[in-house]
């Protein structure tokens, strides 16, 4: 009887042992117990070295928590306050540059449906597809706009207005509209440009007029350079003396405090304390969900992306350019938050935002156990090389692909392996959670549809992959570039060679022949010129002015690369006029030589380098 009551009195204490720990929630009313959490976790990233980092969290209808971290200065005597202290918000500036939109929804002057052409009279979008780009695609990223990455930045203090921007450099249509979700700071820029369109008045005016000021958001700012009342309060980021093109992209500079009160604009309606911005209908329309790829994915709302974790739905965006910015709302549980810290730094905190999100989640909102789905299907249809729809497909960009394709394996147990790019880099386990989406301990999804795979979640953009054939493979057009490059640099160390032994001065060889080794050599030296040309023009400068050098650095070894393309073209023709006179050793050389200077013009076309494509 005793032992009886000895083991049962063992289990009522494990059970009651059990109850409490899962009783022992974190719940997100105790200010002083979140910021003892909170400095515990910045200090476990800081480890001394007193970064500037600024945190603002909003519960219901108030700003819950916000403080301030390390230093704005190197000689760390003025510390980073949350109310006064300016960063980049980068990218987070969409969410502002898309409220601004919505409001102009709201009054009837905007049409989400509407062909974006019906407003650009001055410099209609070009395409080549039949379904419009709407203002709705501009604000899910789905517009199929042609991203440029070169050429987006001048000098701090000359900033032309957008309309000169996109007057001179059109916008095109690279994919069609709607069908894909592909990163664009363009199309931002372009809603953004609407907004001076239908209300006559610059950019960053409306926004101060109808946003910053009504919330007052008074260390808020568009503009470029920094406002003077501001401008010694930014946290230095190593981006401050460029201004970008596309402003409402990114542009935005503000303070912690200042976007505590826009988190409570998303979380109350449209509304803070009794200032109304926009309705709780518009609201509710900003944050549903308008594009996914696949309905078991995050997708987007209309400037928000989707994540979920631990069981929730969130809406966030981030931002990166000299400071790293995140923007998270739990819609749900009324709940947000805003981190933003120096970009400056490396190691653990280029992890800091989304290790800080886990961490808050784990926290106040853990993840219940749940089983996955057990599948078993084989995926051998989708094994294969996949290339992103990420750079131009219309510009010398697009030779970056060379690095970004993504290889997928099937496992044969349902789970499928993707090495990523940079050149398989960065290796992924994902299982199959339902028919043809996989997903990864890390928050990956991917689902694949045809040849075309996509991918989203863990606060990565999201991005569509196209399959891509083994005669488009990245790794065999390196070496075709290899195999070129030392081709030609073996032809220009000959022609070196034989320049010193007087080659090209009176020898047995006719006319015809010494011309043809002439226009060899030239041709070599040609392409072995043009990257070096244009490395030498872009890095032989003071750093800072080196964005503004791209285009005459491509320009330059562009040029190059089409004089040499043309003189390989004639070489080969006289290879061929002059062949029966050639002596086998020297066809041995002018053979392969033509061979590779008529293979080089279709690989320079499909990378479209024979031009000046930027």
């Amino acid at each position: 009887m005793k032992r009886v009551v000895k083991i049962f009195s063992i289990v009522y204490l494990v059970l009651n042992l059990t109850l409490l720990s899962l009783a022992q929630t974190f719940e997100l009313n105790d200010v002083k117990a979140f910021e003892n959490w909170c400095d515990a976790f910045v200090a476990e990233y800081d480890n001394g070295q007193n970064a500037p980092i600024a945190i603002v969290v909003v519960k219901d209808d108030q700003i819950f928590f916000q403080k301030g971290y390390g230093f704005v200065d190197e000689s760390q005597t003025i510390p980073v306050c949350p109310e006064q202290t300016v960063f980049r918000a980068a990218s987070v500036s969409k969410l502002v540059t898309t409220t601004a939109v919505m409001k102009l929804v709201e009054q009837g002057k905007i049409n989400l449906v509407a062909d974006i052409n019906a407003y650009l009279k001055d410099f209609p979008i070009k395409q080549n597809f039949e379904k419009p780009i709407t203002v709705a695609d501009l604000l899910t990223h789905t517009s199929g706009l042609e991203e440029r990455m070169f050429g987006n930045v001048v000098p701090k203090g000359f900033s032309p207005s957008l309309k000169e921007v996109f007057s001179r450099k059109v916008p095109r249509g690279a994919r069609p509209a709607g069908e894909e979700i592909v990163y664009s700071n363009l199309g931002m820029a372009l809603a953004g440009y609407l907004v001076e369109v239908v209300t006559g008045q610059k950019f960053e005016d409306f926004v101060e007029q109808e946003i910053f000021q009504p919330l007052e958001m008074n260390h808020s700012s568009f503009r470029q350079p920094y406002p003077p009342d501001l401008v010694d309060s930014v946290v230095s980021s190593g981006a401050d003396d460029v201004a970008l093109l596309h402003y409402p992209a990114g542009s935005m500079v503000n303070s912690a405090a200042d976007m505590g009160n826009f988190l409570l604009l998303h979380l109350n309606g449209g509304k803070v304390g009794d200032t109304r911005i926009l309705s709780e209908k518009t609201i509710r329309e900003m944050q549903h969900r308008h594009f996914s790829q696949n309905p078991q994915m995050p997708g987007v709302a209309y400037g928000f992306f989707e994540h979920f974790a631990n069981g929730r739905r969130i809406l966030f965006h981030t931002g990166a350019s000299g400071h790293q910015s995140l923007f998270v709302l739990l819609p749900e549980e009324k709940i947000g938050f805003y981190t933003v810290l120096s970009a400056t730094q490396d190691g653990k905190f280029q992890q800091f935002r989304k290790q800080f999100l886990q961490a808050f989640l784990d926290r106040y909102f853990p993840a219940t156990e749940k089983s996955p789905p057990a599948f078993t299907n084989n995926h051998t249809q989708i094994e294969g090389v996949y290339r992103p729809h990420l750079l131009s497909p219309l510009t010398i960009e697009k030779l970056g692909n060379l690095a970004l394709d993504a290889s997928v394996k099937d496992n044969g147990d349902g789970s499928i392996s993707i090495e990523l790019p940079p050149f398989g880099a960065t290796k992924r386990h994902l299982v199959e959670i339902a028919p043809n989406l996989f997903h990864s301990d890390e928050g990956t999804y991917i689902a694949f549809n045809g040849e075309k795979m996509f991918m989203s979640g863990g606060l990565n953009d999201p991005l569509p992959f196209g399959k891509i054939r083994w005669y488009e493979l990245g790794i065999l057009h390196t070496g075709l570039f290899a195999v070129g490059a030392i081709f030609y640099g073996l032809i220009c160390l000959l022609s070196i060679f034989f320049l010193l032994k007087k080659f090209l001065q009176k020898s047995r060889n006719s006319n015809g022949e010494k011309r043809i080794w002439k226009f060899a050599a030239l041709t070599s030296w040609l392409y072995v010129l043009s990257p070096i040309a244009a490395f030498v023009y872009y890095f032989v400068s003071d750093a800072e002015q080196r964005p503004f050098k791209v285009q005459m650095a491509l320009t330059i070894g562009n040029g190059l690369l089409l004089l040499a393309a043309l003189t390989g073209v004639f070489v080969s023709f006289l290879i061929l006029r002059n062949w029966r006179q050639m002596v086998w050793r020297e066809r041995i050389w002018l053979a392969p030589f033509a061979a590779v200077c008529l293979a080089a013009i279709p690989l320079l076309f499909y990378w479209n380098l024979l031009g000046f494509n930027f």
